[in-house]
């Protein structure tokens, strides 16, 4: 499958998603604000997260290797989370691995498969930038929320009671789960405040 970048600013903006692009937005990030997303990432892709992010080598590692456990991982100039959006179809459910760099003016989001309630949300903004609040951490607040939403909107109610057998084996605990809908630790959960304080408005 061949990598898919989508670019965004918070004013709504689309501009072409090649490297030479990404890095001269992420110098504009402070001002502009910045949402990358990466489907199906490649070599070039994990080299960027290398060399013009600065990320640190075990996040990307942990994106190569996917199979990871809910987390948010804090480190000095940003946090990298891991979080699910779910699949079900009849009686089976598949758990759609995401992982995010969360900044003080950018989002980069990075998953292997397509993720439509993404693509929507990225639509959406595209329309209406007005809904980001031209705040790149309300932006970000829409990305948690549009695949939280999706993990709830996918699951038959009685199943909401509890996380199924299969996810507490392979992804951690319903308490893991939890802390990490509950947007633990105070930098990511700040994050969501903010954005819960505007949505109110």
């Amino acid at each position: 499958m061949r990598s898919v970048r989508t670019l965004i600013t918070t004013e709504g903006k689309m501009p072409e998603s090649q490297i030479a692009d990404i890095e001269r937005c992420f110098k504009e990030a402070p001002h502009a604000g910045l949402w990358l997303d990466i489907e199906a990432p490649d070599d070039d892709d994990y080299r960027m997260l290398a060399e013009t992010f600065k990320f640190h080598p075990l996040t990307i590692e942990d994106i190569k290797h996917q199979d990871q456990r809910p987390k948010i991982d804090e480190y000095p100039d940003y946090n990298f989370a891991v979080i699910f959006q779910a699949d079900w179809t009849d009686e089976e459910v598949a758990f759609r691995e995401h992982h995010l760099y969360v900044g003080a003016h950018y989002l980069i989001t990075v998953h292997n498969e397509p993720a439509p309630a993404l693509k929507e949300l990225q639509d959406r903004i595209h329309k209406s930038p007005a809904l980001t609040k031209g705040q790149p951490a309300f932006m970000t607040y829409l990305v948690i929320d549009a695949l939280v939403e999706e993990l709830s909107g996918s699951l038959p109610p009685v199943k909401r009671l509890g996380i199924p057998d299969a996810f507490a084996k392979n992804y951690g605990s319903q308490d893991q789960l939890m802390e990490l809908y509950g947007l633990q630790p105070p930098g990511i959960a700040a994050v969501v405040r903010n954005g819960l304080r505007h949505r109110a408005v």
